[in-house]
């Protein structure tokens, strides 16, 4: 098959109509029926898997049927930077928690707002995915539960830490105190071990932190001109599963 007609599955394996696309230029350009909310995600999953089948693609371009501008355009960097996340994601989850996609997320509104909106709304999006976590979570633990919860938080961590180098030293406050709560309620559940039940973790500093943060930062919208959830936290009904990555790594050819 060729490469830009499995280019083009991506999009419908991801529940996206293709209108119109274009894949055998610098800049790939597609039109989709629609970019909802529930499709950006999916829309960054679709252009993650095509970077890698058109290597010669420099630029990714989506846009809305008979939209002037595209409201996605992702440089193939852009991608690159955030596949080991997804690739992380994918070994160990049945689904993909928001976090997954933070990096690109990023770099998707830095082309239509400001490093300091940008900022904000990546920070409280990785948050939402963690309390998430949280919150989604059986009102009491079990081991299974434990480390699920606990490869959410590493994987939020992960995707907030590939984001940094895209920020500038000054811009990075809103990054900063967001990754060091991150990483102290991962340690506070490695130290409470067999321990770990949702009214002791409710009770620690780092979730305070992180849910005061939540309530002031937000709600943003998941991208720039798409109207956000009105509740957050919209994965808390979907949570993913652990499974066990696989001994043979050719579970993974396209």
């Amino acid at each position: 098959m060729p490469a830009w007609l499995r280019a083009e599955a991506f999009f419908g394996t991801n529940r996206l109509e293709i209108m119109k696309a274009s894949f055998n230029a610098a800049t790939a350009t597609i039109e989709i029926a629609k970019l909802e909310n529930a499709d950006i995600n999916p829309c960054f999953q679709a252009l993650l898997l095509a970077r890698r089948v058109l290597p010669e693609v420099r630029i990714f371009e989506v846009a809305v049927v008979g939209a002037i501008q595209p409201m996605i355009s992702l440089s193939a960097s852009d991608l690159d930077r955030g596949m080991p996340v997804w690739d992380r994601a994918i070994g160990r989850l049945s689904s993909i928690p928001l976090s997954t996609f933070l990096p690109i997320n990023l770099a998707a509104r830095l082309a239509r707002e400001s490093m300091i909106k940008a900022v904000r709304a990546v920070s409280w999006i990785v948050i939402d995915d963690a309390l998430g976590a949280l919150d989604g979570s059986p009102p009491r633990w079990t081991p299974a539960v434990q480390e699920l919860v606990n490869v959410r938080i590493e994987l939020a961590v992960f995707a907030l830490e590939v984001c940094v180098d895209s920020v500038p030293v000054e811009s990075r406050v809103r990054i900063n105190v967001t990754l060091a709560a991150l990483r102290e309620l991962r340690d506070d559940l490695a130290q409470l071990g067999a321990h770990a039940q949702p009214e002791l973790i409710d009770s620690l500093g780092s979730v305070g932190r992180l849910r005061h943060f939540w309530d002031t930062w937000g709600p943003v919208e998941r991208l720039p001109g798409i109207t956000p959830d009105k509740r957050g936290q919209s994965d808390v009904d979907r949570q993913p599963q652990l499974i066990e990555p696989p001994d043979d790594m050719r579970w993974r050819t396209l």
